[in-house]
């Protein structure tokens, strides 16, 4: 098994607290090499829905994403708060950005979002019968549509390439999977 590295000096570079810490390592491999330069950063962990209506409905979001300069069919996420489990979070982002709440609510196992760079994870929550009825809060940064798809066409949105963010793309072929070794999947 490879070996850690060893971490000589460190210090931050920029901080945009709670949303971003970058820091410069200089570290040594256990082979001696040196890295001086080596760029790690903290994020928020991300917690993430796949969510299933009674009538086998997902209701996804569609957003900008500036980073690429498109917008993006994903599932529901966002940041989990200092102050809540990933799992009240999964359910906050729900409801906040669909309007869908409630059900039978499963963790499915928490991913590295960037495992080379930094500590973050994206929690994965798959959440059945969920029903609309709460109210949605965006974020004023929040521009997103709510588009429902039928849960036996979402295999194929990735595939095809419609869902192609790797967090979003990543869940949904977990709850899939998950939901197809519980027999639930027609």
């Amino acid at each position: 098994m490879p070996e850690p590295w060893r971490r000589l000096s460190s210090r931050t570079v920029y901080t945009r607290e709670p949303w971003l810490v970058i820091h410069e390592d200089h570290v040594q491999l256990a082979n001696g090499v040196e890295i001086p330069d080596f760029i790690r950063f903290d994020e928020p962990d991300v917690a993430m829905v796949l969510a299933v209506t009674t009538e086998g409905q997902v209701p996804l979001v569609t957003q900008y994403r500036h980073g690429i300069g498109q917008s993006l069919l994903d599932l529901p996420a966002g940041y989990v708060d200092r102050d809540e489990d990933a799992g009240q979070a999964a359910q906050r982002e729900l409801a906040e950005e669909t309007g869908y709440a409630g059900g039978t609510w499963t963790h499915l196992g928490s991913l590295w979002r960037n495992s080379s760079r930094g500590r973050h994870r994206l929690h994965v929550y798959l959440a059945l019968s969920v029903q609309p009825g709460a109210e949605r809060h965006l974020d004023a940064t929040e521009d997103l549509a709510v588009h429902l798809v039928p849960l036996t066409s979402l295999a194929g949105l990735v595939l095809g390439g419609h869902i192609s963010g790797m967090s979003s793309a990543a869940a949904t072929l977990l709850g899939l999977t998950y939901l197809n070794e519980q027999g639930k999947l027609e």
